[in-house]
């Protein structure tokens, strides 16, 4: 019973901290899908960074997935600027080397959107932050093939800031966030970090066939002042819903160090 309290506890303080860094995420207030027959306006000084088909037998939707990011941002630049936290920090009124204005001055926020097979924009995600990423397909052990989109999250300073890795699915041309259930049956979006104390990675599936989650992170005791604890996260699938198992230790982990033994997860 004292080891569940601790679980319980350790992922609250986790939720806590994602949601200090994610605040009122954009992800999280897509707007309403368009009526029948119509279709979401195309957007302005934004262009495609990323463009993936989407099959009907592949996705359950045919179409495309797009990500859009402002014009400023080249794909150079984009890599540049990625985990520097640099975007957040732009002057409107800083001038490039050549007069022009700076391309990270003020860049739009990102935009995730998903078109038909007649090219219509059936629904759409204004994230929170101007970089973002799209990862190809993967199955793990779901029955649908997940896109992986990254959000960065990175600031100049500070242990829990960093790109977060959210798992999509296309359900009737509607952007779904994959959703983790916890000890008590509540179900939040899952979210995975890459910090200076938190970190995550693909492992086989303990149980059955594809592959589990593992995700370490730090986070300080809020019953102990100065203490630390460091939480070590498994999440599966069993064919109907990822859960989360979790087992807890006193002390710090940060990235530069190697990334746990598979061992250490639950």
């Amino acid at each position: 019973m004292q080891r569940e309290a601790g679980q319980t506890q350790g992922l609250r303080l986790h939720l806590l901290i994602l949601g200090l860094v994610l605040g009122a995420c954009g992800e999280c207030h897509a707007p309403a899908p368009p009526s029948e027959g119509s279709a979401l306006p195309p957007l302005v000084g934004m262009r495609v960074a990323q463009s993936m088909r989407l099959t009907q037998g592949e996705d359950g939707w045919a179409g495309s997935l797009e990500l859009m990011v402002d014009t400023r941002l080249t794909d150079a630049l984009r890599d540049e600027l990625w985990a520097t936290g640099r975007p957040d920090d732009g002057n409107p009124d800083q001038s490039s080397a050549d007069g022009g204005l700076s391309p990270w001055a003020n860049p739009r926020p990102a935009v995730l959107q998903v078109r038909d097979a007649q090219g219509a924009i059936r629904d759409r995600w204004n994230l929170e932050h101007s970089l973002a990423r799209l990862e190809p397909r993967r199955r793990l052990s779901s029955s649908r093939a997940l896109f992986w989109l990254s959000v960065d999250y990175s600031a100049l300073a500070g242990a829990y800031n960093g790109p977060i890795t959210t798992p999509i699915e296309i359900e009737g041309g509607r952007l779904h966030a994959v959703e983790v259930v916890n000890e008590q049956g509540a179900r939040t979006p899952l979210r995975l970090m890459r910090s200076l104390r938190s970190d995550w990675r693909f492992a086989p599936a303990r149980t059955g066939t594809g592959e589990d989650i593992l995700h370490v992170f730090t986070a300080e005791d809020p019953k102990r002042a100065g203490e630390f604890v460091v939480t070590y996260e498994r999440l599966t699938f069993d064919g109907r819903r990822w859960a989360r198992h979790l087992r807890q230790e006193d002390g710090v982990w940060e990235s530069d160090e190697e990334f746990p033994s598979e061992d250490e997860f639950p």
